[in-house]
């Protein structure tokens, strides 16, 4: 089957002749996988989605059992940048972090500028008496080119040490979270930059002083000085200007800041619909080669969860092929049967799991009405399936969403019957409410070779670690 749609992406305009058997091999295909593809030299991702829906349509063509479905349901194909596919919405946030790195970038550098105005202050005296005495111009703004340099220069590569360790453990503490954050490492255009805007800052400011003293009358500078012991009218500007700069990158930064605190603490009130604490997951996909078949598959689950239940301080043990908030959605059309949607009405679309187990317990989403899954849920046994209390009340708000069927693909699939309503779970944004049904269905009645292992303990889930993974060795 994965190498059909190879094959048609090779040649999109040449179509070999293709049977019922095998379109219908295409369609599920293109269904269920997504494909990495390079582009050609001077291509487009507009032209490589305007060949898939070439693609689409022929196949679909050749389907007329599952064409009216499929075009029902909005059923196509379409491609990505990779880094979209990869980074997905978090690109305008860093964008944001970036704009606040560069305003403490310059609160530090006002900063530096204020003490180095400062220190030029002491300095006006010195500077008038030795110009005084005969010393030549050159000569002293080469002392001060000089001293400025070496601040900037050691003040740099001690940023630039704390830079490093900053980012070991920023990489520590969300790699999990940002996509691609493993790779981060301080780039060389960053070094360059970050010891350019030190050096320039030490250089500026460091000159300062000897520029007031050659533009001004030493005279004024050394009774100035002797009178009120403070720095001249011009530096006392530009110092006040400096820290009012200073003040509203601050007042920026302090507002942003409150503003991502009150978010952060409204997301922490938002009920996801299930429970977190103490709940270790573990991804495993099986290798094909062993597990061939839907049989060789089930019996693996089946034994890695009884095995996964004995583990010390396990509660209860599920698996699921989709981790709330593990950056993947699985989502599809079906049918409801004896339900037609009208003619500015979509298809039923929604979010599609496989569960198995003791995934509900284990997660501790609620069971609204019906029964979950159980052992007579099995491969001989008509097919059941769970919806969320969203899909009941979207389909069934006048009745009871229990015993009536759907169906996932074409008419000729067999109807799957609803056991049991599950609560309204979000598992994908907490900032935004929940706008998809769900569906599960038993992994005993359609194993995946790819789930994961959901255990809720009464430990430290970080102690199972090790237990978990022998009991997945001792089976395979």
């Amino acid at each position: 089957n994965a190498r059909l749609p190879l094959s048609l992406l090779a040649e999109p305009h040449a179509f070999a002749p293709l049977d019922r058997e095998d379109g219908a091999a295409l369609l599920d295909v293109l269904i269920e996988n997504g494909k990495v593809a390079r582009l050609a030299p001077g291509a487009t991702i507009e032209q490589a989605n305007a060949q898939m829906k070439t693609i689409v349509d022929r196949v679909l063509d050749r389907l007329p059992q599952r064409q009216k479905f499929a075009r029902a349901s909005g059923f196509g194909g379409y491609a990505v940048p990779i880094r979209d596919q990869l980074v997905g919405d978090l690109r305008t946030p860093l964008y944001f972090l970036q704009i606040f790195v560069l305003l403490v970038l310059l609160i530090a550098c006002a900063n530096v500028a204020n003490l180095l105005l400062m220190r030029a202050t002491g300095r006006y005296r010195e500077l008038a008496i030795r110009t005084t005495l005969g010393a030549g111009q050159r000569r002293l703004i080469r002392q001060m080119l000089t001293e400025g340099l070496v601040l900037a220069i050691f003040g740099g590569l001690g940023g630039l040490l704390l830079g490093l360790a900053g980012v070991r453990a920023l990489v520590a503490l969300g790699s999990q979270q940002v996509p691609g954050m493993t790779t981060v490492s301080l780039q060389p255009v960053v070094l360059a930059f970050t010891m350019a805007l030190a050096i320039v800052t030490g250089l500026v400011f460091g000159l300062v002083p000897a520029l007031v003293v050659f533009r001004g009358n030493t005279w004024s500078l050394l009774k100035d000085d002797s009178t009120r012991g403070s720095a001249g009218r011009s530096t006392g500007l530009t110092r006040s200007a400096l820290v009012v700069a200073e003040t509203a990158f601050a007042l920026v930064l302090l507002v942003a800041a409150g503003l991502l605190l009150k978010s952060f603490l409204r997301l922490q009130n938002v009920d996801p619909g299930f429970g977190t604490d103490n709940v270790l997951t573990a991804q495993i996909s099986l290798p094909m080669a062993r597990y061939p078949d839907a049989a060789a598959r089930r019996a693996f689950w089946i034994r890695l969860t009884e095995a996964a239940r004995g583990l010390p301080g396990v509660t209860s043990a599920g698996l699921t092929t989709n981790v709330p908030f593990n950056g993947n959605v699985s989502s599809g059309s079906y049918s409801i049967v004896g339900y037609t949607p009208g003619p500015s009405e979509a298809a039923p679309h929604g979010r599609q799991e496989v569960v198995g187990a003791d995934y509900f317990a284990a997660m501790r989403i609620p069971l609204i009405e019906g029964r979950f899954f159980n052992d007579g849920d099995t491969a001989d046994s008509p097919p059941v399936v769970v919806v969320d209390q969203f899909l009941a009340n979207k389909y069934f708000a006048k009745r009871s969403a229990l015993g009536q069927q759907i169906r996932r693909g074409g008419p000729d699939s067999p109807p799957m019957t609803i056991v049991g309503v599950a609560g309204t779970i979000n598992s994908i944004d907490l900032g935004q409410p929940v706008t998809k049904e769900r569906v599960y269905r038993p992994a005993t009645q359609q194993p995946p070779g790819a789930m994961a292992l959901v255990l809720k303990t009464g430990l430290d889930p970080q102690t199972l670690v090790s237990q978990v993974r022998a009991s997945v060795r001792a089976i395979d």
